[in-house]
């Protein structure tokens, strides 16, 4: 029986040459999780960024928008209760798991993630005790 919505995995890489990926035909590299998750999922091989710089990109990705359009040209987060996929998806009951660096911050560091795995760059105290 086929499940009544659809588990949805959205993985990106960053810093990532879209080519060094043995699904993506390189003979060299092994990354069988992968290749297997790209054979049974949807891989987007002619995107693009909005954006030059990391957080800029991250935020129009997490928002949909443009950095213009949602106002994070620099270093700049989302405003608070900004729309985002994750609380798009956090709407219709999905859990919305979060983890590696979003570069959230401020007083709506979640953004709609109803759950989050390690720490963000601003959530956690660099300094060596």
């Amino acid at each position: 029986m086929a499940p009544d919505r659809p588990n949805i995995l959205f993985l990106m890489s960053d810093e990532h040459r879209p080519t060094v990926a043995g699904f993506a035909g390189d003979d060299v590299v092994r990354t069988p999780v992968l290749d297997d998750l790209a054979s049974s999922g949807v891989v987007f091989n002619h995107c693009y960024t909005p954006s030059p710089i990391t957080v800029p990109t991250m935020v129009c990705l997490n928002a949909g928008q443009l950095p213009k359009t949602c106002h994070c040209e620099g270093w700049f987060d989302l405003a608070p209760g900004h729309m985002t996929f994750a609380r798009l998806f956090a709407r219709y009951a999905y859990e919305t798991v979060a983890c590696g660096r979003l570069m959230h911050q401020g007083p709506d560091i979640m953004q709609g993630w109803t759950r989050r795995i390690g720490d963000d760059i601003m959530t956690r105290d660099n300094y060596i005790e």
